[in-house]
């Protein structure tokens, strides 16, 4: 494990609800996911899967707030 940002890496995230979004990180490993009214983030206990080929899985649990949260993979 680097610690450091991985381009273009596949995250899926899982909320308590069992909503799931799949996103590709930025060139910067940077990512964002947005709840939608019909497919809303849900706050409590989530997943989150960071994948890249010639990586290994990255898999973290952190509890989502409401509003903005900021989670390293």
């Amino acid at each position: 494990y680097s610690g450091l940002p991985i381009a273009s890496a596949t995250v899926v995230v899982t909320d308590s609800a069992g909503h799931t979004w799949t996103v590709t990180a930025d060139a910067n490993g940077v990512y964002d996911v947005t709840g939608t009214a019909s497919d809303p983030l849900v706050a409590g206990a989530a997943t989150i899967e960071s994948y890249h080929e010639g990586y290994s899985v990255a898999i973290v649990t952190p509890v989502l707030n409401a509003g903005n949260n900021t989670q390293d993979v």
